[in-house]
């Protein structure tokens, strides 16, 4: 497996908005695919089906790790890496503060998210 993908959390707290902020960024500007954990969860084909050919990078947005979760449960799989958003959170001291809104907060988190994920990449 050479491709990787990203799959973010979808948890409503502004730590699962950074983190899907983050995923989505990423897939626009490299081109990375992106796992839709509720879709997963829900058996949807077209992601069990990629989920085959790729391992995945998991962007949790607490150490509940609903991403890993889902990919055990209907993929059999681990991520290959995890980066917790509420871990990059608590090492920076910026704590996202909106679970709706790209607050100067958040876009920091984002940012240093990003950079954290695209090591891994």
């Amino acid at each position: 497996m050479s491709r990787k993908a990203l799959m973010p959390c979808t948890g409503m707290s502004p730590n699962g908005f950074v983190s899907r902020v983050v995923v989505a960024e990423l897939s626009e500007e490299e081109g990375i695919p992106s796992i839709c954990p509720p879709a997963t969860a829900a058996g949807k084909e077209k992601f069990l089906e990629l989920l085959k050919r790729v391992e995945v990078l998991a962007v949790a947005g607490c150490d509940y790790n609903c991403p890993a979760r889902i990919l055990r449960e209907k993929a059999g799989k681990e991520p290959s890496e995890t980066v917790f958003v509420s871990d990059v959170s608590e090492e920076t001291g910026v704590d996202a503060d909106s679970l709706y809104e790209l607050t100067e907060a958040n876009r920091e988190l984002v940012k240093e998210v990003k950079r954290r994920v695209k090591e891994l990449l």
